[in-house]
């Protein structure tokens, strides 16, 4: 892969990557017992940090850039990669989330419309 030419489908793909690890870890029930561990007690930053999503995908994008390598043109500096590549992540990650977020209220809204109108027909 040339590290000249800006490649979407791979920015997209590593997107996807990071939004899949920041929702599983921060709002599925399957990391549920760590965001509640009690050993966290005294580290309410690291709570924080696994019950964000926003938060989590920052550092989750972050490892992914300095995994990967790179997805812009390079700066020549391995560090100033890895930022630009991770925020670049972050902005992809966190539209996925929005669009999840306004798939499942407009499900819900249609939901209650239904209940509605069902209720409606019945009385």
């Amino acid at each position: 892969m040339s590290s000249t030419f800006f490649e979407l489908g791979v920015v997209v793909k590593l997107g996807v990557i990071v939004y899949i690890i920041s929702y599983t870890v921060t709002e599925s029930a399957l990391f549920d017992p760590l965001r509640t561990s009690r050993r966290l007690n005294g580290r309410e930053k690291l709570r924080d940090l696994l019950s964000c999503h926003f938060c989590f995908s920052f550092w989750v994008s972050f490892a992914i850039a300095a995994i990967y390598g790179y997805m812009l043109p390079g700066f020549g500096n391995f560090f100033f990669d890895v930022f630009f590549n991770g925020l670049l992540l972050v902005f992809v990650a966190n539209l996925l989330y929005v669009i999840m977020e306004i798939l499942r209220n407009f499900r819900k809204l249609i939901e209650s419309a239904d209940y509605w109108v069902y209720r409606r027909g019945k009385d």
